[in-house]
């Protein structure tokens, strides 16, 4: 099994070659000031802070994007459980 070959990151401008979710992770590496860094050393010289500060973000974003599965089949339910 070949790993996939993913393009290299240099500039922002890279970071639109890649998978929506992705793109997600590098915008908040950079607007937390991780982005030269991980550019430089990769995303293993990131602490375990600094991880879980992206990790954090995304989740909040990801979470305020859709709503999850669970609440789209209550709020389904309700819609239809009330008569004219």
């Amino acid at each position: 099994m070949q790993k996939k070959e993913k393009p290299e990151i240099h500039s922002m401008a890279d970071v639109q070659q890649l998978p929506a979710e992705e793109q997600t992770k590098w915008e908040i590496a950079n607007e937390l000031g991780y982005f030269d860094k991980i550019v430089t050393s990769g995303w293993k010289s990131l602490t375990s802070r600094e991880s879980g500060r992206i990790g954090g973000v995304l989740s909040s974003r990801s979470k305020t994007k859709a709503p999850s599965k669970d609440e789209a089949q209550t709020s389904t339910k309700e819609a239809g459980s009330h008569p004219l």
